[in-house]
């Protein structure tokens, strides 16, 4: 019998644990979340809208994301998660970076925000203790928190980064890239217009006056005419392969002019849709 009631005494006994760390953690989070903070370690992310785990060990900080951001950048706390052994503060850089990458000949810039985990161990009895005032110590080894934002940029730890300038005269950079993008694109309609009005072409050579082969043409014709899609990046791209239905009717001739009658009306709609995918020149800044 003893066994019967061990789990549940197990449970109940762990209960105030719970309870007592559930507490901390709101504690912990009425006084950090939504502060501004000036890191006191050097951070890494990857910029890529995750939270990237920066692990605060001895010797530093463990991480593997890609950008490094030295001690003193303004940070805002999102949120906090306080496990077993670590307290896990999100953090959001308040300066943006600009990332840049090629198009074409075009060397553009996108702007990007920053988040940090970072990863604070404590030792259990710490956290069992149930005070914060120990552990928001280990939080000020790592952060300095100030009650509003200018109240940290007032701080003389405050590295002063801010982000990068875009590149003189970007708005004319960006308006020759639209202005080529748009060219791209619209050549890229045009030669699959053409090639759409050719294999149209080819089909009404072939076309049969057979009875079965009739029958089938007009029901191929039909069944592409519940064809809807009218997304431009799609159609440029699309094979009728991959749009084309099948038939359980029997017999060759109706297969082939099921088959020949959905190519032909797919070929005829591609032309009529893609007509009005053409992009007009951007206006210039």
């Amino acid at each position: 019998m003893r066994r019967v009631f061990l789990i549940p005494t197990l449970i109940l006994s762990l209960f105030p644990s719970l309870a007592s760390a559930s507490a901390l953690e709101n504690r912990l989070e009425s006084r950090l979340r939504g502060s501004w903070a000036i890191s006191k370690v050097e951070m890494r992310s990857d910029c890529g809208g995750i939270y990237n785990n920066n692990e605060v060990r001895a010797g530093g900080v463990s991480a593997k994301a890609s950008n490094f951001f030295q001690p003193g950048e303004l940070v805002h706390i999102e949120k906090i998660n306080l496990k077993s052994s670590r307290l896990d503060i999100f953090l959001k850089l308040a300066e943006p970076i600009l990332v840049s990458h090629m198009d074409g000949p075009f060397e553009l810039f996108d702007e990007r925000s920053c988040k940090v985990q970072l990863i604070l161990p404590l030792s259990r009895s710490l956290i069992r203790a149930g005070n914060p005032a120990p552990i928001l110590m280990v939080v000020r080894d790592a952060l300095a928190v100030f009650p509003s934002r200018q109240a940290a940029v007032d701080s003389p730890e405050w590295n002063h980064r801010v982000r990068a300038d875009y590149p003189p005269d970007y708005d004319e950079t960006l308006y020759e890239h639209a202005a080529w993008k748009a060219e791209q694109t619209n050549a890229a309609i045009s030669a699959r217009i053409s090639r759409a009005s050719r294999e149209a072409l080819r089909i009404t050579d072939r076309v049969s006056n057979r009875p079965g082969y009739l029958q089938g043409f007009a029901d191929g014709i039909l069944e592409m005419q519940r064809w809807r899609e009218d997304d431009c990046d799609d159609l440029i791209d699309l094979r009728f392969s991959s749009v084309s239905k099948s038939s359980k009717k029997a017999g060759r001739d109706y297969q082939d002019g099921f088959s020949d009658g959905q190519e032909l009306e797919f070929n005829l709609l591609l032309v009529d849709r893609l007509q009005g995918c053409y992009i007009p020149p951007p206006p210039r800044p």
